[in-house]
């Protein structure tokens, strides 16, 4: 060594140990990050369960009249406007808004759904949830999941973006700072 000359076996291990050291402080991050992630609660459960039409009509039951859901599947959109009018004046009148919502919003997302063409109807739609979100003392974060596809949709068209940018507000505001869009 001291005569001026580095060893063979010197220079490629000092080319190994470099990335044996980012490898190790990779490691270090990668340690880091499980720790962190401990401390944090486990988050909840907010996957929905599947639920067909027809759990979804035997569990409304006596919330919302079988009438206003057989016009919300028509095929005619002035039937569907005055039913989807219909179930947002039976909404409004609720008392028990909290056990029901989220059966209303499968509802909404089933019938008349996401693909809805009449933007009437879309709209009275995103106002029915939105007034489901700011109303009830508990919106579910399933809710949020179920509706937040079609209501980020909503937000792209000029007709309904108002709306839906007001009902992101209120899911926002309904679910507190836990979930950040």
């Amino acid at each position: 060594m001291l005569s001026g000359k580095r060893p063979a076996p010197a220079a490629p291990a000092n080319k190994k140990a470099a990335p044996t050291k980012s490898g190790a402080s990779k490691k270090v991050n990668g340690a880091g990050r499980p720790e962190t992630s401990r401390a944090i609660e486990p988050p909840e459960d907010v996957e929905p369960a599947e639920m067909s039409l027809e759990e979804i009509e035997t569990r409304l039951g006596s919330i919302i009249q079988a009438d206003t859901v057989s016009q919300l599947k028509s095929a005619v959109w002035k039937e569907r406007l005055e039913a989807i009018s219909s179930l947002k004046e039976q909404v409004e009148g609720l008392q028990n808004l909290d056990q029901s919502v989220e059966i209303l919003i499968r509802l909404l997302c089933a019938i008349p759904g996401w693909n809805e063409k009449n933007v009437q109807v879309q709209q009275q739609v995103i106002e029915v949830i939105t007034y489901l979100a700011s109303t009830a003392s508990k919106f579910p974060k399933k809710c949020v999941v179920l509706c937040l596809l079609g209501i980020s949709e909503r937000v792209a068209d000029i007709k309904t973006r108002a709306l839906a940018m007001k009902c992101l507000t209120a899911f926002h505001g309904s679910s507190g700072s836990r979930i950040c869009f």
